[in-house]
C-alpha cells in the first residue's frame, strides 16, 4: 500500500460554533457588567478553551495562565486606560498579547517559563493601527479585510509558541471572498447563520496560521 508523503499536518480550529458564540457573549457581557473586574477570569476561561480546540501544524495549545496571576496589573492597565482617555489602550494590547502567550503552549512538548513569548512592540502595534484606519478611511471601508490579515501577519510574526515562531499567510481578498459568502448565508437564513459566524472567521484565522520553519 503506498503512503501519501504529500501530507502534512493541518491548522484547524475544532471547537464547536455555538459554544464559541456563546463563551465569547459571555465575556463580553460578564466584563461589561462588572465594568472589567471579571474580566481575567472570562478571558482565562475563554482562552483556555480556544487553545484546547485549537492546533497548529496538527500541534494542540494549552493555555496555563490564572487569573490571580494577572488580576492586578489587568486593573491597572484598565485604570489607566480611562485615565488616558483610551490612549493607554494601545499598551493595554500589546501587553494582554504578551501575557497570553507566555501562557500559550504546545501540549506535546516540555514548556518553560520563558519558551513562549511575544515580542511585538507598542509602537509597532500603534503605527500599523494608525496605518490600517487610514485604509479602511479611503477604502470607504473595503480596505477592512487587508487590515484584519495585515495585523494577524504581524502578531503572528512575533509570536513564538515552545520556541516555534508563528506565521499567517492569509490574504486580504480571500477573506473579502469568505465574508461574502458568510454574509450572503446570514441574509439567506434570516441571520441565525450570524451563530456560525465568530468561528468561522476564527478558523479561517487559524487555517492560514503555521509554524515558521524558515524563521527562528
Amino acid at each position: 500500500m503506498s503512503v501519501d508523503f504529500s501530507t502534512k499536518p493541518q491548522s484547524e480550529f475544532i471547537g464547536g460554533a455555538f459554544a464559541y458564540f456563546f463563551r465569547q457573549l459571555a465575556v463580553a457581557i460578564g466584563s461589561a457588567v462588572t465594568l472589567g473586574l471579571l474580566s481575567p477570569i472570562l478571558i482565562c476561561w475563554q482562552r483556555r478553551w480556544v487553545a484546547s480546540h485549537t492546533y497548529i501544524d496538527g500541534r494542540q495549545q494549552v493555555f496555563d495562565g490564572k487569573a490571580s496571576d494577572i488580576f492586578g496589573k489587568y486593573i491597572l492597565w484598565l485604570l489607566l486606560s480611562y485615565i488616558t482617555l483610551g490612549i493607554y489602550m494601545f499598551w493595554f494590547t500589546v501587553k494582554m498579547q504578551r501575557w497570553l502567550t507566555e501562557h500559550t503552549h504546545f501540549a506535546d512538548g516540555a514548556a518553560t517559563d520563558d519558551s513562549s513569548h511575544f515580542d511585538g512592540t507598542v509602537l509597532g502595534y500603534f503605527g500599523r493601527s494608525l496605518l490600517v484606519g487610514v485604509v479602511i478611511y479611503i477604502t470607504l471601508g473595503f480596505g477592512a479585510f487587508w487590515g484584519v490579515c495585515y495585523m494577524q501577519r504581524w502578531s503572528a510574526s512575533n509570536t513564538v509558541i515552545d520556541g516555534k515562531r508563528l506565521k499567517f499567510d492569509g490574504g486580504g481578498l480571500e477573506l473579502f471572498g469568505q465574508y461574502l459568502i458568510w454574509m450572503l448565508l446570514t441574509i439567506v437564513t434570516l441571520g441565525i447563520f450570524s451563530f456560525w459566524l465568530p468561528a468561522k472567521v476564527l478558523r479561517w484565522t487559524v487555517s492560514r496560521t503555521q509554524i515558521d520553519k524558515y524563521v527562528p
